[in-house]
C-alpha cells in the first residue's frame, strides 16, 4: 500500500488542484481523489501528465508503506541537524502520519 503526497507538493509549488486540472486536462474531481488518497490505482499516464505540468518526478508523488522506517530515520536525522521546525521535518512527519493511518486501516 502507498499514500500520495501530491497535495504537499502542490502546496510547496503554490499550485491549486483547479490550476492543475486546467493544465493537465484531468478532471478536478479525479485530482482531488488522488490528493485526498481516495484513489490508489492511478495510471502512469495520469502521473506523467501531472509530472510534466509541475516539473516533478512522478516517483515523488507517493510513498509505500514499506518505506516507513526509512522515512522515520530521515526525519530523525533532519531533526538532529535542523530542529523540529524545519519544513522537511514537517513534510516527513505528514508522510509518516499518513502511512500510520494506512497501517491502522489495514488492521
Amino acid at each position: 500500500m502507498f499514500v500520495f503526497v501530491l497535495d504537499l507538493i502542490l502546496k510547496e509549488k503554490d499550485i491549486t488542484v483547479k490550476e492543475l486540472a486546467v493544465e493537465t486536462g484531468i478532471s478536478e474531481s479525479y485530482l482531488y481523489n488522488i490528493v485526498e488518497n481516495k484513489k490508489n490505482n492511478v495510471s502512469l499516464d495520469i502521473l506523467y501528465k501531472i509530472s510534466e505540468v509541475i516539473n516533478e518526478n512522478p516517483k515523488n508523488f507517493f510513498y509505500a508503506e514499506s518505506e516507513f522506517t526509512i522515512i522515520q530515520k530521515q526525519m530523525d536525522d533532519l531533526i538532529a541537524q535542523n530542529g523540529v521546525n524545519d519544513s522537511k521535518v514537517r513534510f516527513y512527519s505528514t508522510i509518516l502520519d499518513r502511512l500510520f493511518v494506512l497501517k491502522l486501516r489495514k488492521q
